[in-house]
């Protein structure tokens, strides 16, 4: 559905920056339901206050890129201690691929550009 992926920045206590990566393209029941419980919205609702820049949203995408990078964090640490502002995020999209050009003097709509004999 979603091909695409954020990537997120925010700065770490030693000066240095933990990335994090949040695949779209899966959202296991656990994560869905923990993302209604969390936040109130549905994932396709998350997803597009993410993209509008809600707080909620984007502290909640973090919050599962690290979840499912395996670091010890807590909801409860997001909301209090989270500052949204240094949260850089940005979405990136594998390129579509290009679509093959259809011979329009071909009646069967085939792809090859060789010309009927």
């Amino acid at each position: 559905m979603f091909d695409v992926t954020i990537k997120l920045k925010y700065p770490d206590d030693n000066g240095g920056t933990i990335e994090r990566d949040l695949d779209l393209r899966r959202i296991s029941i656990r994560e869905t339901d923990e993302l209604k419980s969390i936040t109130g919205y549905l994932p396709l609702e998350w997803l597009q206050l993410v993209d509008a820049g809600d707080g909620r949203a984007r502290g909640y995408a973090w919050y599962l890129a690290c979840q499912r990078a395996g670091d010890n964090i807590d909801w409860l640490t997001v909301l209090d201690e989270f500052n949204l502002f240094e949260l850089e995020n940005e979405l990136v999209g594998d390129e579509p691929e290009e679509e093959p050009e259809v011979n329009e003097a071909d009646p069967t709509g085939s792809a090859s550009s060789e010309s009927p004999t």
